[in-house]
């Protein structure tokens, strides 16, 4: 039933749809502003994070972690399962790490590959869009409650050498001033990704998502819900998202947050 309702809600969008544009449009700079101001909410900030992997709507998996993240860098902290407790995943600039708590060592990783199911490091770990991505193109549509949803599509700036996705397409609804979904293509237009925001928390004026689907592209059976809680700023050593500082984060994570 949710996979019919999909469907229908995707080409009820684009029968909606009105005239594609790529022009001068004063909403565009709106837009491009609140995705700064999202990215940029907090200095730093950290909150709980849990992954439910379902297949065919029945749960196969869980995985929890804490997250901390900075205008450019973002970590994740395994809670569970017990397996990975201890490990991180540190995204700093264009590259992404795997920490091991024994042997205490640390390996360079792809943002593409696999964290928890369907999950890869870089659907957790999000570099900030506007630092390594340029807009391109847009449109506007019109969903079934006669909101617009501007569908902008950006790729990665020409210095970006390092990251998984090369094109990055955001459905951002103008009427709530959120971001909806976020869909990743490969540079050949392959699409990698697609993420649904399904419910916000207002944050310091901004619609932050405290629950979201990733969903499976190669099997749409199978799917991710990511739930986040406890959003607060956490102020951070300087050091903090570098590999040199992983073998540290446990325990300054512990002092700071109360993590077990």
């Amino acid at each position: 039933m949710i996979k019919i309702q999909m469907i229908m809600v995707f080409l009820l969008l684009c029968l909606t749809s009105s005239s594609i544009i790529y022009g001068a449009d004063p909403s565009i700079n709106d837009i491009i502003d609140t995705f700064s101001k999202i990215e940029t909410v907090f200095k730093s900030y950290s909150f709980y994070s849990n992954l439910i992997q379902y297949q065919n709507n029945q749960k196969k998996d869980e995985a929890t972690f804490v997250l901390t993240v900075d205008n450019e860098n973002s970590l994740a902290l395994y809670l569970s399962p017990l397996v990975n407790k201890g490990k991180i995943v540190l995204q700093k600039d264009q590259s992404y790490y795997l920490y091991f708590p024994k042997p205490n060592n640390y390996i360079r990783i792809s943002g593409g590959s696999n964290l928890f199911g369907n999950v890869s490091h870089g659907d957790l770990l999000r570099p900030p869009l506007l630092k390594y991505y340029e807009i391109k193109e847009y449109k506007i549509l019109q969903d079934d409650k006669g909101e617009e949803i501007y569908v902008i599509s950006f790729t990665q700036k020409d210095e970006v050498t390092n990251l998984t996705y090369y094109q990055k397409v955001i459905y951002f609804n103008r009427n709530k001033q959120r971001i909806e979904a976020i869909e990743s293509f490969s540079r050949t237009g392959v699409m990698l990704g697609r993420i649904e925001n399904l419910e916000f928390e207002v944050i310091n004026g901004i619609n932050f998502p405290v629950k979201t689907k990733i969903v499976d592209i190669r099997n749409r059976d199978v799917y991710t819900i990511q739930t986040n809680s406890q959003v607060k700023i956490t102020q951070l050593p300087p050091k903090f998202f570098t590999p040199g500082y992983l073998s540290n984060v446990a325990k300054y994570l512990k002092l700071k947050l109360g993590v077990k």
